[in-house]
């Protein structure tokens, strides 16, 4: 723009979701172009909803079209009414839609006599847009030193911080130099002590300060507490164990017989009939007979019986096994009709079970061929959920041992914002960023994708693995039952996941004592919860988008819409928030006397009464209370209330147990 003496960068995109999204995080401005003859589609709604979701800059939203027909030139007041009522519910601050036809020259002076918006995630740590990039390759090897040109945006740039290439990772700072030297040069002959840097060369690194690309550590299993195998470990041995132990006794239940051949189904079971029945004629002269045999007439016998009899397999009973009916028919895949039933019985059980979590929450029954203490050992009683004492550091499982733990979380992200602010590498200058170790593939990509390219420095210790835990809330398009460790997509930021996490209730009224929170079975509609999972420590309020998988199909990248099902903002960094699993039992009165009450069908031995005595009863009325003692040897107990129960009430006992989210994060 000669007029205004400035430079623009003008970004042209295509209908791809995922780089519009990374592109919408580096633009200082979002030129918006609608149409006056038709009307936004899904994909435009959807892409709104992800820019609304993960923060923007500077809206501007203009219409073409305006002359298409004398209609719409003579309504085009209505039709930017219209439009800008349609784009103020997703961007608050657009009061005006231009023309692209007459108002090209106001959307120009608008850019330039304005400052862009900030997005304030984003602005709190340094970022840049790459306008030049070589490649040192340094020996045989696929990695080697990257060069890149561009202007620090954002935040100050400390060459001890890691920087973040999206879809790449992590990277180290080599050094950072004008951009006045000479390319390719600033890295030869370099003293990686602070005092010794001269020149061109801004800043490098320090060797003492300079952040680790270790992300989680390497757990010790010579030295650990737990000697137990886990539950799911052992469930999973024992689901292995008793699939072998099928096969065994169908193998063993399995004998052969040798039949002439031919010999039908029919025939088979009567010739097998009469050989189970006993020989009256057969004597030991028989078997010293049979013995007396010479080895020549034993071949040539079983040659003989080879050629007219053949082997057929039959079960424990005696019966014929059909081999045209045999295990291996179970390697056939299923039809396509068969696999699109297979999926509608699925997301039906999915629905009734989510159903059945909205009206009886967390109720389980009480199985009767195995004792409830033994199938319950895992979880406890509580007298009160916020209250009752809970030690986080208690039967921790393996993966604990590889993530980081921050003592003090605010303190530090205070402190990291305060050094960027010291950072010897100020906004606004234009550097040459020199990165080492990096691979081939970055240079690549850089080559071959026309859009925007971004880097982005990380903040101390945001490359390590920690549990994180975000706010999210449902999107109220999309209806599904979302169930906890179903797989997921995970915008954080300027980061991308696939995660699985588990959910839990936001107490965002009042703080539990001991940190303890319900776990959710499923992310519940019309409220926040509190997701979980293994992901790098993540400062501020960075927002958390939440999409379904993409699936794996042959449709071009473009027109894939991926569902948005959530949204919200990472909440803390806190391995210590327990995520208490709670199960319900149930039983309903026998006979009610005043306050006591003989209580059924919650256990069905009296061991099982003993051992859960101590717990605290509750009623679906409000009543508490406690068992007293057991009656008889089926189950019957008799517990004492804080008054008068109701016969169609119901006594429930609650039982919790720890749940940790699974080692499975990817980094997308």
């Amino acid at each position: 723009a000669e007029n205004f003496k400035q430079t623009f960068r003008l970004v042209e995109l295509d209908r791809d979701f995922n780089r519009i999204l990374e592109t919408a995080l580096l633009a200082d401005y979002l030129v918006f172009i609608m149409s006056a003859v038709e009307e936004v589609d899904d994909f435009g709604n959807a892409i709104l909803s992800a820019i609304q979701a993960q923060g923007y800059p500077s809206v501007i939203a203009t219409v073409q079209h305006t002359d298409a027909s004398s209609a719409i030139t003579k309504n085009l007041s209505s039709v930017k009414k219209s439009l800008s009522s349609f784009m103020s519910f997703y961007f608050p601050s657009v009061n005006q839609i231009y023309s692209c036809e007459s108002d090209v020259s106001q959307i120009i002076r608008y850019i330039a006599n304005t400052i862009p918006a900030k997005i304030g995630w984003r602005d709190t740590r340094p970022y840049m847009i790459a306008e030049s990039m070589s490649f040192l390759e340094e020996g045989p090897s696929s990695t080697g030193n990257l060069e890149i040109v561009a202007t620090v945006r954002g935040n100050n740039l400390d060459p001890n911080r890691l920087i973040h290439i999206p879809g790449h990772g992590e990277y180290q700072v080599l050094l950072v130099s004008s951009y006045d030297s000479n390319p390719s040069t600033s890295t030869q002959d370099i003293d990686m002590d602070q005092d010794s840097v001269s020149g061109n060369i801004l800043c490098v690194p320090d060797p003492e300060k300079i952040d680790s690309l270790v992300s989680s550590n390497v757990p010790d299993t010579t030295n650990e507490d737990q000697i137990w195998p886990e539950e799911e470990e052992m469930s999973t041995w024992k689901e292995k164990m008793a699939e072998l132990e099928a096969k065994e006794s169908e193998i063993l239940a399995q004998r052969v017989r040798r039949v002439p051949k031919g010999t039908s189904s029919y025939q088979a079971a009567w010739i097998l009939d009469d050989l189970e029945e006993p020989s009256d004629g057969y004597d030991s002269d028989d078997m010293s007979q049979d013995d007396n045999m010479s080895q020549d007439d034993q071949m040539s016998q079983d040659e003989s019986d080879g050629e007219e009899y053949e082997e057929i397999r039959v079960d424990e009973q005696g019966n014929f096994i059909d081999p045209s009916k045999d295990a291996d028919d179970d390697d056939e895949l299923p039809s396509p009709q068969d696999l699109q039933s297979q999926l509608d019985d699925y997301l039906k059980l999915r629905a009734k079970q989510s159903n059945d979590e909205k009206e009886f929450p967390d109720e389980v029954d009480v199985p009767t061929d195995v004792p409830a203490h033994i199938r319950f050992s895992k979880y406890r009683g509580l007298q009160s959920l916020r209250t009752s004492p809970w030690d986080p550091y208690e039967n921790l499982p393996l993966d604990y041992s590889r993530i980081f733990q921050l003592e003090n979380p605010k303190n530090i992200m205070r402190n990291s914002m305060k050094a960027l602010f010291d950072a010897p590498v100020s906004v606004g200058t234009k550097i040459r960023l020199v990165l080492k170790n990096v691979e081939k593939s970055v240079y690549d990509s850089f080559e071959r994708d026309n859009s925007l390219f971004g880097l982005y420095g990380l903040m101390q210790y945001e490359n390590k693995m920690t549990v994180v835990h975000f706010l999210v809330k449902r999107d109220s398009e999309y209806t599904e039952p979302i169930k906890s460790k179903d797989a997921l997509v995970m915008r954080c930021g300027f980061r991308k996941f696939l995660v699985h996490p588990l959910y839990s209730q936001h107490t965002s009224t009042h703080k539990s004592s001991n940190n303890v929170h319900r776990f959710e079975r499923y992310l519940q509609m019309d409220r926040v919860s509190v997701g979980s999972a293994y992901l790098p420590i993540t400062f501020g309020n960075v927002p958390v988008s939440l999409f379904l998988p993409e699936p794996d199909s042959t449709t071009p990248k473009m027109t894939v819409i991926p569902t948005l099902i959530g949204t919200g903002s990472v909440f803390s960094v806190d391995p210590t928030r327990i995520l208490a699993k709670r199960i319900v039992l149930t039983g309903v009165p026998y006979k009610i006397n005043k306050k006591t009450a003989t209580i059924r069908h919650m256990f069905y031995n009296p061991i099982d009464i003993n051992y859960f005595k101590p717990i605290q009863l509750s009623t679906k009325y409000g009543r508490y209370g406690h068992i007293v003692d057991s009656l008889g040897t089926h189950g019957y107990m008799k517990c004492m209330f804080n008054g008068p129960i109701k016969g169609v009430d119901t006594i429930c006992m609650n039982l919790y147990k720890r749940v940790f989210p699974k080692w499975n994060t990817i980094k997308l």
